[in-house]
């Protein structure tokens, strides 16, 4: 059965007009604002820096509560990986040997 906007006589089981219309988000206004940059690479920078900037507190909450879970990712990570950061590191090492930069000492 199709609506024929007639309320007062209608026949369907559940009015289509009855659904409530989905609200709107609003938009948020950045709190920060740029106004002087070069391209979109330069604001982007500036726009993150200044992000971090003010919510600097809550990436230290986030990082210290979950330190022991990050610490483990990083060992599990490194025994899983240890032959090729080895090899990776003694191929630096003789890269600077040869360059005369960096110290061959382990």
């Amino acid at each position: 059965m199709m609506c024929d906007d007639n309320c007062l006589e209608c026949t369907l089981p559940k009015c289509i007009y009855d659904k409530e219309p989905k609200k709107k988000k609003e938009k948020r206004k950045p709190q920060i604002t740029i106004t002087h940059f070069v391209d979109k690479a330069d604001y982007m920078r500036q726009y993150n820096k200044l992000y971090y900037e003010s919510h600097k507190e809550e990436f230290k909450a986030k990082r210290l509560n979950n330190r022991e879970k990050y610490n483990e990712y990083r060992r599990n990570s490194y025994k899983r990986h240890r032959p090729e950061e080895l090899e990776r590191q003694k191929k630096y090492r003789m890269k600077g040997a040869l360059n005369g930069s960096v110290s061959t000492m382990a």
